[in-house]
Formats: structure tokens, sequence, C-alpha cells
């Protein structure tokens, strides 16, 4: 019998990962309407909402410690189309309401490593409500949620720290 790895089931769960966001922007870019305009002299949030809204970020962190209930700042962007996410506090935040398919990979450096994906209605709250908490160790997870104008998600680590020398990703697009 042939026994996988820790680090072989880590290396499927991220493929499996990324080959769902790439079913997800295939189906955006094959989207018949074209790129939405910004409207020129307006926030952010008088997009029109019409074109494809997707973004995924990436971390090889190099800190040696995390703080507990800390956003995780993916720093790297791969894409990011009408914007929303934030590469200087790591929050999404939903400028086109609607329904979303969200996929984070995150790893922990050890048994006790846990992450959230967390949500909160507005930067005007403190208050953040945790929608999906991983396993021991990390893990990746996809879902499909229905966001408001200036919703907010972020993942957090719980306990514990991110595997250093390790890629972890946050993604998101608009169905």
């Amino acid at each position: 019998m042939n026994k996988e790895t820790e680090q072989q089931k880590w290396e499927k769960l991220i493929r499996m990962q990324l080959l769902w966001l790439l079913v997800g922007l295939i189906s955006v870019a094959y989207s018949a309407v074209p790129n939405a305009p910004r409207k020129e002299g307006k926030s952010d949030l008088s997009l029109d909402c019409k074109g494809e809204v997707a973004f995924s970020v990436s971390i090889k962190p190099t800190r040696e410690k995390e703080e507990k209930n800390e956003i995780i700042t993916f720093d790297t962007s791969l894409i990011e189309k009408n914007y929303g996410y934030s590469r200087e506090n790591g929050i999404f935040t939903t400028q086109c309401p609607g329904l979303y398919s969200i996929s984070f990979t995150v790893k922990g450096d050890g048994l006790g490593s846990r992450f959230s994906l967390r949500e909160r209605p507005s930067s005007l709250t403190n208050s953040w409500s945790t929608l999906i908490t991983t396993d021991k160790k990390g893990g990746s997870y996809t879902i499909i949620h229905e966001m408001e104008l200036g919703e907010q998600l972020a993942v957090f680590i719980n306990d514990g720290a991110l595997t250093k020398n390790s890629h972890h990703t946050f993604s998101g697009h608009k169905l």
C-alpha cells in the first residue's frame, strides 16, 4: 500500500484549489459582458458592476511569528479585476454586490495552527464574524457567498503561524 506523505497531501490540496480557481477564472474570461469602465471623478464604490470582478493573491511568509487574530496580508497580486482587495490590509471589500466564489489555502507551522475566513458588514464596524475555521494545520476551502455593497472578507490567524517558505492563497470572483 502506497501512503502519501504530508507534503504530498498538501501539494494535492493546493493543486485542487488552483484548478477550481482556474475554472472560475476561465468562466469569467468567457463572459459575454465586457469589462465595466470606471466612472470618472467617482469613488471605487461607483463602479458599473456589469464587468467581471475577481482577485487572486498569495503570500510566502518570512516573519517568525504572526499575532493571534491578525489578518493575513496576502501581498502578491496574481490577478485583480475591478478592484476590491487591498494588499495593504489584507481585506476584500465588495464594490459590486452579488454571489461570489471565495477560496483560500493556508498551511500552519504546527498542530495548533488554525485559520479562519471572516466577514464584517462594513469598515464602519470592528465586529468580524467567522464563516469557516480550518482544521489543525490549515487547509483549503471554497465557499459560495452572497455579498452586499461594502461587506468585507479577510483570512485571519486564529492560533499558530503560517508555514514559512510555502505559498498561501486567497481568491474570489463574482459569479
